[in-house]
């Protein structure tokens, strides 16, 4: 339940991040777009550092899985 809502609610992040770093890297060079993108969407959560530390795989996989959805987006669009 919390992880669908956390979805829910940075999904429109994530595809800004993923749009950004698209313009920023083009083609390929996928690992670096990816972690662009991780890096943006990390520095908008209002998750302090003591609670992200514990809570950091379970972050990582929601917003791994959201970026891929948000690049499946993308080609559509493109």
């Amino acid at each position: 339940m919390i992880k669908s809502l956390i979805k829910t609610l940075f999904y429109n992040t994530v595809k800004t991040a993923v749009v950004l770093a698209e313009q920023k890297f083009g083609n390929g060079n996928g690992q670096d777009k990816k972690l662009y993108a991780l890096n943006f969407v990390l520095s908008k959560l209002p998750i302090p550092a003591f609670i992200y530390v514990p809570l950091k795989d379970f972050i990582l996989e929601i917003f791994d899985e959201l970026i891929e959805k948000a690049v499946q987006w993308l080609k559509t669009k493109l």
